[in-house]
């Protein structure tokens, strides 16, 4: 509360208190660093964190010093904490899902597709690994995907984002008819998602619909701004 107020001086005064009257507990430590962070003082923040995690700091503690690590644009430490982590709390099902995030971010398949496959041991109807496992698979043309894909639209149908999914993993697997519904579904129900557009003309594409997916292509090119997205619609584009 007071690091979001920039109540800087009050904030350092409980963080002190804290570390001197409760010296074997992390709380002290992680205000300390939750103030460095405010500050944008990672190196600070990341002795405050790493102080606090030696002294029984939990999951969350580890998820603040991935921050850290990513702004110091320090990945291998980043991965590290994490996987330090889950060797000593295996069951860790938090831990599991930002582990293989990390790895889809950093493009490592293999390795968030081994996550998420251990993560969904522990929690097989989880939407967010059911999602990720299925984006993951559905990339590398894997007839898997369709599976988690499906499974996590039965649990989640009006999910835009999860309808997005498989409709993209049955693309991938030359399901074109059937992704493309799924497609179409997904973008009425999220039309601002610009990323769902661009599968749905890639589905159009793949349907021979290329008249219907060069007009949605170019009114993309008017709403995106990532340049990763628009490589992609030209791409598509210059192929119609």
């Amino acid at each position: 509360m007071f690091t979001k107020n920039r109540d800087y001086d009050k904030a350092n005064q409980i963080a002190e208190k804290l570390k001197n009257t409760h010296k074997d507990q992390p709380a002290g430590w992680v205000l300390a660093g939750d103030i460095f962070v405010v500050k944008q003082n990672y190196s600070n923040a990341e002795k405050s964190y790493q102080t606090a995690l030696s002294k029984n700091g939990n999951n969350q503690v580890v998820f603040k010093l991935v921050k850290v690590y990513t702004e110091q644009k320090q990945p291998q430490k980043a991965e590290q904490v994490l996987t330090d982590w889950l060797a000593k709390n295996q069951t860790d099902l938090a831990a599991h899902i930002v582990l293989g995030q990390f790895y889809q971010t950093s493009k490592d398949s293999e390795k968030s597709i081994e996550i998420y496959k251990a993560a969904l041991k522990l929690a097989p109807d989880n939407l967010v690994i059911l999602n990720n496992l299925a984006w993951e698979l559905a990339e590398k043309e894997d007839a898997d995907a369709v599976k988690y894909a499906a499974k996590a639209y039965d649990l989640a149908p009006d999910n835009a984002s999860i309808a997005d999914t498989y409709g993209w993993a049955l693309v991938k697997n030359n399901e074109f008819s059937r992704g493309l519904l799924l497609l179409q579904e997904a973008v009425l129900k999220a039309p601002h998602i610009t990323q769902i557009r661009y599968h749905l003309a890639y589905a159009m594409v793949k349907n021979g619909q290329t008249k219907e997916a060069k007009i949605e292509l170019e009114q993309l090119l008017g709403k995106v701004k990532d340049e990763g997205e628009l490589k992609e619609i030209n791409a598509l584009l210059t192929k119609l």
